[in-house]
């Protein structure tokens, strides 16, 4: 495979494809995230990171989440930052990528 002959892994590969810049960040359902990021690794990412990765600028995605009442710092994990909260790192990913997304604290 392209991955073998390059001595690296078909994940690896697929993080380098380009995407779609700035269109993604605010128009995604949560669905769609949920399916294009799972097993993607992203608890790993930085929230630096993972920005860049979403064409966002790392101020508006510090913004982003402080709206939605999480403090937050570059270098922190989206771990770090979902176990903070009581959630997954996906619905961090979430609330970056989708305008107005909030945490649903359940009944």
């Amino acid at each position: 495979s392209l991955a073998q002959v390059h001595g690296t892994t078909p994940a690896a590969l697929f993080v380098l494809l380009p995407r779609p810049t700035q269109a993604l960040a605010g128009s995604e359902d949560p669905q769609a995230i949920e399916a294009r990021l799972t097993g993607m690794g992203i608890g790993a990412k930085t929230l630096a990171d993972f920005a860049g990765q979403e064409a966002i600028p790392l101020d508006e995605a510090v913004r982003r989440l402080a709206v939605a009442g999480i403090p937050a710092r570059g270098d922190e994990t989206l771990k770090q930052l979902a176990e903070r909260h009581g959630t997954r790192p996906i619905e961090i990913a979430k609330m970056l990528l989708v305008s107005g997304y909030t945490l649903d604290k359940g009944p």
